[in-house]
């Protein structure tokens, strides 16, 4: 793959979740795809996993955005930068349990790195600020 092909595979991540089609993300992840999330520690695998990472930032924050600001990509990887915007209106699902919605904006930068083997992205990991997301929320000072 090209870097500019590597680009649009993995800008697929985020028109997907703009759009709610959690199936097509699913569709260019390998079989045994891992994306880490870093600031928990989660590990989501698979197709399926995409679709539940992507789906519980959807159920916390249904009228959400990804705003992708940067991309840097070769041809077996890419990193992007991007913002994320919502309405805190839904149940934000997290390893130290559920959060009920605030209905607070909120509004953070995520960096997420992806390895891609042929012509599919193979693993992911994403980076963001926590205790600002908890802060914006209203749940910490």
């Amino acid at each position: 793959m090209s870097a500019q092909d590597s680009a649009a595979l993995v800008r697929t991540i985020y028109d997907a979740y703009n759009d709610r089609a959690f199936d097509r993300a699913a569709a260019i992840v390998t079989d045994d795809f891992a994306f880490t999330m870093v600031p928990t520690g989660q590990v989501f695998h698979g197709p399926d996993g995409i679709r539940q990472y992507l789906g519980a930032w959807a159920e916390g924050f249904p009228d959400s955005r990804a705003e992708v600001t940067n991309v840097v990509s070769q041809s077996d990887g890419a990193t992007v930068e991007f913002t994320g915007h919502g309405t805190h209106s839904g149940t934000l699902r997290t390893p130290m349990g559920d959060i009920a919605a605030t209905g607070r904006q909120a509004e953070l930068q995520f960096s997420d790195t992806y390895e891609i083997q042929s012509g599919k992205i193979a693993s992911g990991r994403t980076y963001f600020d926590m205790a600002s997301l908890m802060r914006q929320l209203g749940l910490m000072a």
